[in-house]
């Protein structure tokens, strides 16, 4: 929520510092996970590219 609301308001905050400050852990976040997931997948299509 705290990426969206930042964004929304064009906010150049350090997301990471806040992160910090509140002892959140990014890696729990579904935002994380999902662009965890899409670089993965994002990776082993150019690995399947380099191997042709």
């Amino acid at each position: 929520m705290l990426e969206i609301l930042a964004d929304n308001r064009q906010l150049n905050i350090d997301i990471q510092e806040v992160y910090d400050m509140l002892q959140i852990n990014i890696e729990r976040l579904p935002s994380y996970v999902k662009g965890m997931e899409k670089g993965m997948e994002k990776g082993s299509e150019n690995e399947a590219t380099m191997l042709l």
